[in-house]
């Protein structure tokens, strides 16, 4: 089986293909057993392996196991969960069968998943073991919910007496077609971090996984079938969810799991022990590892690591490499445009910038009258790609010190407050999200971005306001979160 999507156009100006009718996650694991991967290890976490044959099996289970806890096509399914296989088939299964998985931050507190469940209206929770009594006021007060499903995982619970996840899928067939979605169709969902507020929820499509794999983790990052992958960046954040799902998947490469917190001790016995081969992290984490008794320079397998986040500092760059003799690839994505959409290049990596525009994506430098200027400060730093979010706005900070060089973006960090963005000390930019079809400014408008979907649901159109006569395009309520529909401005990709 040939991989549906295709890439044609020049290595800078790159053109996906995808055809009308496509489920992500026949491109993601259907495709592997059909190019001879079925007994190559897809995962290992805390737990098990499993091979790609083993996953496709899983996930066509979960799938089952969750329309027979009666998830229905477009409806939401609340993941509460840490990194683990079952994370991966929960998401996947979802995906197949036309709903809509909604992974969420396990670290957050109990008042936040009252209003995911909320939000979301899922009609069904799953959640790890150890996690029950974080989401019990939630379950209490949810009036959508139909079901919760408990995952077992190595750091134990006892699940507060809801059906176990387990002998869910075990009860469950391991034959499932994929449901018969359109490539512009609500795939998934992910949450902002609600730096600005109550966290905003972003719709990602089903063409959504593939075009990051394509245009970021094969022409960028350079990853292959025999790679070894760890992320620290856990699943459920966007950057996570590419290196660790997306990204491997898409190459049929190797991915290691850990549901622990990724503290320097722990990934840097990973990083010794497991030998990963593309690990992506965080400027603190590498700063941390760096840190560690005993993390003198060895030889590791890194080809190369990948930073997002905030702005990796030089000398934590140069360091690392010292060290390890691997490259950090220095990055800046958003939850909104769902992973990197400007980065550093293998074998051209210039510590203190966050490298040039990923073909696909345009950018732009603009002053507050919207006309373009040449790279100085008080500037916006505008995005454009195929990869936005179908209904979300983000803004971040950024310094443009005029020693960053032709072509490099400076190193961008983020934060956001009830107002808008802060900049970080120094001559500030703001780089604003666009809607696929142009240029957006970086405070959000009421206005909508049309983003095509089947003709069978089709847009409606709506006032901005009271009195307004301009129409405002907007998704049925039981595929857009409610929360996008107040102003959103997101904070740092993480």
């Amino acid at each position: 089986m040939a991989r549906l999507v295709s890439c044609t156009g020049t290595l800078e100006e790159p053109a996906l293909t995808f055809p009308r009718r496509y489920n992500a996650t026949v491109d993601l694991v259907d495709r592997h057993l059909a190019e001879g991967r079925g007994d190559k290890v897809a995962y290992r976490d805390d737990r098990d392996e499993v091979t790609y044959a083993g996953l496709s099996r899983r996930v066509h289970r979960a799938g089952n196991a969750l329309r027979a806890a009666g998830v229905e096509r477009e409806q939401r399914v609340l993941m509460v969960m840490v990194d683990s296989i079952d994370f991966v088939c929960v998401f996947l299964g979802a995906m197949r069968i036309g709903a809509v998985p909604v992974p969420v931050n396990t670290l957050l507190a109990p008042k936040d998943y009252g209003h995911f469940l909320a939000d979301s209206r899922a009609r069904v929770l799953v959640v790890s073991d150890a996690l029950p009594p974080k989401v019990r006021e939630a379950i209490a007060g949810a009036q959508s919910l139909g079901g919760v499903l408990v995952s077992e995982t190595v750091l134990g619970g006892e699940g507060d007496g809801h059906p176990r996840l387990a002998e869910a899928m075990r009860a469950a067939a391991d034959v499932l077609e994929p449901a018969d979605t359109c490539a512009d169709e609500a795939a998934f969902w992910l949450y902002s971090s609600g730096s600005t507020g109550s966290p905003k929820g972003t719709v990602h499509l089903h063409r959504s996984p593939m075009t990051t794999a394509v245009l970021y983790a094969e022409r960028i990052l350079g990853i292959r079938e025999d790679d070894v992958v760890f992320s620290a960046a856990k699943l459920f954040f966007a950057y996570g969810l590419g290196n660790a799902l997306t990204f491997p998947l898409a190459a049929g490469a190797t991915t290691l799991l850990r549901a622990e917190r990724p503290t320097a001790a722990a990934v840097l016995r990973l990083l010794r022990e497991q030998r990963p081969t593309l690990f992506g992290g965080v400027p603190t984490l590498f700063a941390a590892i760096l840190a560690e008794p005993g993390a003198a320079a060895e030889a590791l397998d890194l080809r190369a690591s990948m930073s997002a986040g905030e702005a990796l500092p030089r000398h934590v760059g140069e360091r690392w490499r010292a060290r390890f003799g691997s490259e950090i690839l220095d990055g800046l994505g958003s939850t909104e445009m769902l992973h990197i959409f400007l980065s550093n290049r293998p074998g051209a990596v210039r510590y203190g910038t966050s490298g040039r525009a990923v073909p696909g994506y345009q950018l732009r430098l603009v002053g507050d009258d919207g006309e373009v200027v040449a790279g100085a400060g008080g500037a916006r730093c505008g995005v454009r790609g195929r990869r936005a979010a179908a209904t979300t706005g983000t803004t971040a900070s950024a310094r443009w010190p005029p020693s960053t060089g032709r072509g490099h973006a400076p190193a961008i960090a983020t934060s956001a407050t009830p107002r808008g963005i802060t900049p970080t000390p120094g001559a500030p930019t703001t780089c604003s999200r666009s809607a696929a079809s142009g240029w957006r400014r970086s405070r959000w408008s009421r206005r909508w971005p049309h983003t095509p979907r089947c003709a069978r649901r089709p847009w409606s159109a709506r006032p901005t306001a009271r009195g307004s006569s301009s129409p405002r395009p907007s998704l049925s309520s039981r595929t857009r979160p409610r929360a996008a529909r107040r102003s959103s401005t997101s904070s740092r990709h993480s």
